[in-house]
């Protein structure tokens, strides 16, 4: 996978000597940004292409010099997208039993446990308006801090040093 996109972007540099980052990406739709970008690092460090500053700033990629180009098919596909899961659904009663234990972990102050319920409710909501309650109160869970965290560790002996 990598190679095939490292081929891509050398046909495309070298149809397009001087090009920036954002049209190599623009040239691959269906390749992640983060992905071209680590091939134009790999490219650059293997010695394959030449990276300069142009004047704005920016990168700009060309063919290093005596460098064979491969020979690819554009229209080739690159990356197939993973299935997305299928979402669970629940009933509206469910969801307020699981809601209501949720905030009941969260007035007990089982702040973890209270998140981790509202975690997994929140991956069988799709309602907008449910996510985001879900969310500020799992916000809450996070904020509040356990009795004992504001002590140091140990215990003051002392006035100074000895």
């Amino acid at each position: 996978m990598k190679v095939q996109i490292q081929n891509l972007i050398l046909n495309f540099i070298s149809e397009n000597p001087g090009t920036q980052i954002s049209a190599v990406v623009k040239s691959m739709p269906d390749v992640d940004r983060s992905s071209v970008s680590s091939a134009l690092t790999r490219l650059t460090m293997q010695g394959k292409i030449n990276r300069r500053t142009g004047s704005n700033n920016r990168f700009c990629y060309t063919i290093a010099a005596g460098e064979p180009v491969p020979v690819v098919a554009i229209s080739a596909p690159v990356h197939v997208p993973a299935a997305v899961p299928k979402q669970q659904i629940i009933s509206p009663e469910e969801w307020e039993r699981r809601f209501s234990k949720a905030e009941e972990l969260q007035l007990k102050g089982l702040s973890r446990r209270a998140n981790q319920a509202f975690l997994e409710l929140l991956d069988v909501t799709s309602e907008t308006t449910l996510r985001e309650k879900i969310v500020s109160c799992r916000s809450r869970c996070g904020s509040r801090p356990s009795g004992d965290s504001s002590t140091v560790a140990g215990h003051f002996v002392g006035v100074g040093l000895i």
